[in-house]
């Protein structure tokens, strides 16, 4: 890596961090879509804790 020049190692550093900011923007945004599959089901849970009958939708499939 000492063949590299400066604005080549800055460079890459650059893509490397730009990288990391996709990725973590991707998992947020799963996250916040696995959050919302979470609040729905435990509104059907409370609803059942409170006898009233829940309306169930079917769930996504997960991804692995």
């Amino acid at each position: 890596m000492n063949d590299l020049s400066l604005g080549e190692r800055e460079r890459r550093i650059l893509e490397a961090v730009s990288s990391l900011a996709r990725s973590l923007q991707a998992e947020r945004e799963r996250l916040a879509r696995r959050l919302g599959q979470l609040e729905q089901e435990l509104d059907v849970l409370a609803s059942r804790l409170d006898g009233e009958p829940a309306l169930i939708a079917p769930a996504l499939p997960r991804r692995s």
